[in-house]
């Protein structure tokens, strides 16, 4: 799972937040699926040479593993205009966070990655694209799953629903999906201590860190930084905007929200409390669909459980902000975030937006 990286530098900077948006379970899309012999082509490209030397071009191809996108998409991610998980092919997630960086730096909104942006991008970091990682065992002890049920009585039984390998553990923690990290190492085994891999150049995704960053916030050691208004989620759209004071877009997010048996509210709501490694709790009269749960099952913590690793709840009963396991790892970071505000108890009006739909926020 993953949450998610521009996160962790955002964590860095804000110190402040006065209201938020109401949001209601986030989950990072899967973006588009490419074709598998263009993927594979361009997997044999997708080295730390090309990578780093990645330049735009006007048939820089979208759909398929592609060191130009790979680029662009740490890029954004730096940016915090998160292009959801880094998958090197980008899709409808990358799209949107294309969009949304170009409005906020008073570029044509193409939603495509056209030179301005391009250029926009390169000049907005210098740090490199890549570099490397060797795994330590902490990464490889496990233990690890070897599937993850589907059923809720079924995700009960184990003491943690945690990774189900070394490498899935390892594409969360660079916010990258796992296609994308063996294709960038391949012939090197990921659930090898000791092996020198090739990772994104992004904050890790440490839960440890956000608690950390939440106690310095709580008395007042924080590194200061933009101040948060207010945060913005259209469930049209489905996407998340975090405005400054100066109402600008300091962080964008794209996100899923509710579900047809419980779509998201709209309307004001207030933090009522934060648990990091939380279990889930499914009540049966939800009747989601695809789930055969008679009575109310308790889901044990992990980054596989349904609602991640960190869940801040909200006055709407039974709603919440939160991870969600499954393809797209990169949601923590982003509630991450919005848990350092809490402690610093200033994430305490929560205001849902009244767009179409209000929407969740991660």
């Amino acid at each position: 799972m993953q949450l998610i990286w521009h996160i962790g530098r955002l964590l860095g900077r804000i110190s402040m937040m006065r209201s938020v948006v109401l949001l209601v379970a986030i989950a990072v899309f899967t973006c588009g699926t490419a074709q598998a012999a263009h993927k594979h082509e361009a997997a044999a490209n997708l080295t730390q040479e090309s990578i780093e030397n990645a330049r735009w071009a006007p048939s820089a191809r979208a759909d398929a593993l592609n060191p130009v996108v790979f680029k662009a998409q740490v890029l954004l991610a730096r940016a915090a205009f998160s292009p959801g998980e880094i998958d090197g092919h980008g899709g409808e997630n990358f799209n949107k966070a294309l969009q949304a960086y170009q409005r906020a730096n008073k570029l044509e909104p193409t939603r495509k990655l056209d030179k301005a942006t391009w250029d926009s991008l390169a000049k907005s970091s210098a740090e490199s694209i890549t570099r490397t990682y060797t795994i330590p065992a902490d990464d490889t002890k496990g233990p690890f799953l070897k599937r993850i049920p589907r059923q809720f009585e079924d995700m009960a039984k184990p003491d943690r629903l945690g990774y189900r390998s070394s490498a899935e553990l390892l594409a969360e923690k660079f916010h990258m999906s796992e296609q994308l990290l063996s294709a960038v190492n391949k012939g090197k085994s990921l659930d090898q201590a000791g092996t020198e891999i090739l990772v994104a150049n992004v904050d890790e995704m440490k839960l440890d860190d956000v608690a950390a960053g939440a106690k310095a916030r709580r008395h007042g050691t924080a590194a200061s930084g933009p101040k948060v208004n207010r945060v913005e989620i259209d469930k049209s759209a489905r996407t998340v905007q975090v405005i400054g004071q100066d109402g600008k877009v300091i962080a964008f997010y794209p996100a899923s929200v509710g579900s047809t048996e419980k779509p998201a509210p709209s309307g004001k709501f207030v933090v009522r409390r934060v648990d990091l490694n939380p279990t889930y709790h499914y009540n049966p009269k939800y009747a989601f669909k695809g789930q055969h749960a008679t009575r109310p099952v308790t889901v044990p913590p992990g980054p596989n459980n349904p609602v991640g690793v960190v869940w801040i709840d909200l006055s709407a009963e039974s709603y919440g902000i939160h991870g969600t396991a499954g393809a797209a790892e990169h949601q923590q970071n982003r509630v991450a975030w919005l848990y350092s505000a809490d402690e610093l108890g200033c994430a305490r009006a929560v205001t849902a937006c009244r767009t179409r739909n209000a929407r969740q926020l991660y």
